[in-house]
C-alpha cells in the first residue's frame, strides 16, 4: 500500500460483513491497519479503497503502528489497537458501507495492544503489559 507516498507495513487485517447488499456494494469490507497509523477500508473483490476519504482513517489518540483490529459480529464497528496502548473505533454511519466515523482512542495499556476479539457485547483487548 505504498501508492500514496511512504511505504507501509500492514500489521493487522479483519473482514467486516456487509449489513446489506444493494446493487454495486461490496458483500464484505477488508480493513487493514498499518505502520503509518492509518486504518484503510477496501473492497476485496475489486482491490480498491472505499469511502469519500479514500478509505483511509486516522483515529485521534492513536500513536504509532496499528497493531490489531476486531470487528463486531453485526459489522457496524471496527475496534483499532495501536502501539501506544490506545484503542479507538470506526463506526458505520446510517448503515452505509461507504461512510464511517472515527471515535477517539482511550489508553487502555501501557504499551502495544496485540490482540482483540468480541466476546458477547464486549471487546476483549490484550497488550504487551500482560493485562486484558
Amino acid at each position: 500500500i505504498s501508492h500514496r507516498g511512504a511505504p507501509a507495513l500492514v500489521w493487522a487485517l479483519t473482514v467486516v460483513p456487509s449489513t446489506h447488499t444493494l446493487e454495486g456494494e461490496p458483500e464484505e469490507i477488508l480493513v487493514s491497519g498499518d505502520s503509518r497509523g492509518i486504518v484503510c477500508l477496501w473492497d476485496p473483490e475489486h482491490a480498491t479503497s472505499l469511502g469519500t476519504s479514500g478509505g483511509e482513517f486516522r483515529i485521534e489518540g492513536l500513536v504509532g503502528d496499528i497493531t490489531s483490529l476486531a470487528t463486531t459480529s453485526d459489522g457496524t464497528a471496527v475496534f483499532v489497537g495501536a502501539a501506544n496502548g490506545g484503542v479507538g473505533a470506526l463506526r458505520r454511519i446510517a448503515d452505509d458501507p461507504y461512510s464511517w466515523a472515527t471515535h477517539r482512542a482511550r489508553l487502555l495499556h501501557a504499551t502495544d495492544v496485540r490482540c482483540m476479539c468480541q466476546h458477547g457485547r464486549k471487546i476483549v483487548v490484550g497488550g504487551l503489559d500482560g493485562r486484558l
